[in-house]
C-alpha cells in the first residue's frame, strides 16, 4: 500500500510539472509573439517615416527646381527684352 501511494504521489507531481512546464511554455510562446508583433510594427513605421521623408525630399527638390526654373526664365525674359529694346532703338545704344 505504501508503494501504490508512492507510485500516485509520483505521477502526480509528474503531472503537476508538466501541466507548469506547459504554461510556462505557452506564455513564453505568447511572450515572444508579442515581441516580434511589436517589431514588426515598429518596422513599418520606420518604413512608412523613411518614404514620408523620402516624398518630402522630392517635393522639395521639384518646388526649388521650379523656384529657380522660373528666376532663370525671368531674369532671360529681362535680359531678351533689354536687348530687344536696344536693337530695335539704335538710340538706346547710344545714351
Amino acid at each position: 500500500m505504501n508503494t501504490s501511494i508512492n507510485i500516485e504521489f509520483i505521477i502526480v507531481i509528474i503531472l503537476v510539472i508538466i501541466i507548469i512546464v506547459s504554461f510556462v511554455f505557452l506564455l513564453f510562446r505568447i511572450f515572444v509573439q508579442r515581441i516580434i508583433r511589436e517589431k514588426n510594427q515598429q518596422y513599418e513605421l520606420e518604413i512608412q517615416h523613411q518614404a514620408d521623408l523620402l516624398e518630402q525630399s522630392v517635393k522639395v527638390q521639384e518646388s526649388e527646381r521650379e523656384r529657380i526654373a522660373i528666376m532663370l526664365h525671368d531674369d532671360i525674359g529681362n535680359k531678351l527684352n533689354v536687348l530687344s529694346v536696344w536693337l530695335n532703338n539704335p538710340n538706346a545704344l547710344e545714351q
